[in-house]
């Protein structure tokens, strides 16, 4: 998990710097603010997927990051049960073709 408020300094965890269609693609979803937190990668063992566990995750982890003063959160998502559970969720999404995964957008606070 990285958090996140410089689009250009950080690295992607490979140690590689931030490609530009990533950047492209958060420089798209995110507000002025980019008081933001991205998830990279979650792993549920398939002895326990389909009994809501993902799903009470994202949930916890989204009003945890509110709670700690996040706007915005960035998902990466390659597997077909993290694409749905962020689209069940009502995340915008952009598909990153180098990468080979989707970047999912939600935004945990309305502007003041």
């Amino acid at each position: 998990m990285q958090f996140g408020t410089n689009l250009t300094q950080r690295n992607t965890g490979k140690g590689d710097p931030r490609d530009q269609e990533d950047t492209e693609a958060l420089e798209k979803f995110l507000s002025a603010k980019k008081n933001f937190v991205e998830l990279h990668e979650i792993w549920l063992m398939k002895e326990h997927r389909g009994k809501g566990y993902g799903k009470r995750f994202f949930e916890f982890f989204e009003e945890y990051m509110k709670s700690r003063g996040y706007d915005q959160i960035i998902y990466y998502a390659d597997h077909p049960a993290a694409i749905a559970i962020c689209r069940k969720r009502g995340c915008k999404e952009d598909y990153l073709k180098k990468l080979k995964e989707y970047v999912f957008y939600l935004r945990l606070k309305h502007p003041s």
